[in-house]
């Protein structure tokens, strides 16, 4: 708070008070100022205060004193952890993309734009930004992420609005020739596995299943978990 720009003919006492108490509070309620230290500044400190939402608040702090102008201190209160990715990790094949969910935990009053930034080049992130409103604050607003080389890397998620703390998601960029990414031994590839006629978990690849109970065929499978004896008769513990 300033001081007085004259010496005042008797003490003033300037009243110290809140628009919104439950959004913003002040040290002191009052600071008086008489003929000896009216030059010198006194403090007031202001302060957020700690509720039960996420919503940015917006208020001020009025100095009043009886015959003086008030003075009026405009306040906004961000919430540092407003950014709410929908996952803290994902996985991504080389070569393809994923999206990657954003919302507000609470509504940021103004627009509030959101940036995303990759710390290697192992992933690529597009749109580089996207902008929440009091309207669309908590709905997912979604960004493509695209696995360059693979590896492991990271995309920090932050806002350029002071007071609002950044969020990492981990990515991990799988290799293309890995059997999740379509790589040898995948369904699809063309190749009837094994496992995938054991399991007849992939008709592209080994057509219509054999290895059901009944079917007439004892399988490896059947016969070595005793699961069948209509098609194995007795077992064959392996």
């Amino acid at each position: 708070m300033r001081c007085l720009a004259a010496q005042p003919p008797s003490d003033i006492a300037v009243t110290i008070t809140s628009t919104d108490p439950g959004a913003i509070s002040t040290s002191v309620s009052s600071r008086t100022f008489t003929s000896v230290n009216y030059a010198a500044e006194q403090f007031v400190t202001i302060s957020a205060v700690v509720d039960s939402d996420w919503n940015f608040e917006q208020g001020a702090v009025n100095f009043t004193a009886s015959g003086l102008t008030t003075r009026t201190t405009n306040v906004f209160v961000t919430e540092p952890a407003i950014i709410e990715p929908e996952v803290s990790a994902i996985s991504v094949c080389e070569g393809s993309s994923a999206s990657l969910g954003v919302r507000l935990r609470g509504n940021p009053i103004g627009p509030l734009t959101v940036q995303t930034t990759p710390n290697n080049a192992w992933c690529s992130v597009t749109p580089a930004d996207r902008t929440y409103t009091s309207g669309t604050f908590s709905t997912l607003q979604y960004f493509t992420v695209t696995g360059n080389t693979a590896g492991g890397s990271s995309v920090t998620i932050a806002s350029p609005t002071l007071g609002v703390n950044s969020q990492t998601v981990t990515v991990d960029v799988v290799p293309a020739s890995a059997v999740q990414c379509g790589g040898p031994g995948s369904c699809g590839d063309g190749v009837c596995t094994f496992d995938e006629q054991n399991s007849c978990s992939c008709s592209l690849d080994c057509g219509s299943c054999s290895g059901v109970c009944g079917d007439g065929i004892c399988t490896f499978e059947e016969s070595c978990n005793c699961v069948c004896f209509p098609d194995c008769g007795s077992c064959f513990f392996c």
